[in-house]
């Protein structure tokens, strides 16, 4: 079997049931490293949005503390394939009881969940492995108790992470990973690009960056989180392709819809960047 042969239903359908059946035992972490992709890993959640098994882990460990006793019934399964991946539409039946305190009783949740997945072949193993996951809506059973809702300090949570990452993924150099943090629709005003509208425009701007610098790193300082807005003050040390140093005081600015970043804005003296963009590339 290679990287490229086509992914068949019945190879994806094992993938599913796996996947719930280690979600109702509350399997160990190390137990889904198999089923997902560590890097180009995206889930959206009714709660939250992750990217890459670092974030995953974070939140399962919040899930398995708070559900318990958890059935997941998977009741219809369609795979669309496609040239190297394969989308799946799901609906699966899920039961399970939660305690909110300082309730007297846990409370108990039934419900259909409709998901989207796009699922791949590993690399290495040739197995399939979910890239993407997307839970659409939620259809309760009748008196079920509700999840959905989110609190102001969910959302704040939740771009907070989004905003860490963004710094973490700028710093190690991952700017594919950096560039799943944005809404297709970005709209950024940044002080020496402009005017920037699109997911697209935005990764010619990583081209420039990647040519213009041989060195890149933006160190946040303080982060203040208000919903889905966030402003950061960070310190640019970076060099232009021929080595010239470059350092700045920067302040960001974020607001984020349904966990990705929707609009961008900078602030900062553009003097110290004059190596950058005075340079000639080659």
């Amino acid at each position: 079997m290679s990287i490229t042969e086509p992914l068949v239903e019945s190879e994806i359908r094992k993938l599913a049931i796996d996947w719930y059946s280690k979600l109702s035992d509350h399997a160990p972490l190390e137990e889904y490293i198999t089923l997902l992709a560590e890097n180009d890993l995206q889930m959206q959640f009714p709660e939250t949005t992750i990217y890459g098994f670092k974030s995953f882990k974070d939140w399962y460990q919040g899930v398995v503390n708070k559900y318990f006793n958890q059935i997941h019934t998977l009741k219809e399964l369609k795979v669309i394939p496609e040239d190297d991946h394969a989308k799946v539409q799901i609906i699966v039946h899920w039961q399970a009881s939660f305690w909110e305190p300082p309730a007297a009783q846990s409370k108990r949740v039934e419900l259909d969940a409709y998901q989207r997945w796009v699922v791949k072949r590993s690399p290495t193993s040739h197995k399939p492995l979910i890239v993407n996951y997307i839970v659409d809506r939620f259809e309760y059973a009748e008196g079920s108790a509700k999840v959905e809702d989110r609190t102001e300090h969910e959302i704040s949570m939740n771009t907070r992470q989004v905003i860490e990452q963004y710094y973490e993924t700028v710093n190690v150099g991952d700017w594919n990973t950096w560039l799943t943090l944005f809404d297709d629709h970005i709209v950024i005003d940044e002080q020496l690009a402009g005017h920037i509208e699109g997911i697209e425009s935005l990764r010619q701007g990583v081209d420039g960056l990647q040519k213009g610098y041989s060195k890149f790193q933006n160190i946040p300082k303080h982060i203040v989180v208000d919903g889905n807005q966030a402003c950061a003050v960070s310190r640019i040390q970076a060099a232009n392709a021929s080595g010239v140093p470059i350092e700045a005081n920067v302040a960001n600015y974020f607001r984020l819809d349904n966990g990705r970043i929707v609009y961008f804005q900078n602030f900062h003296d553009t003097r110290p960047f004059d190596p950058f963009v005075k340079q000639k590339l080659t």
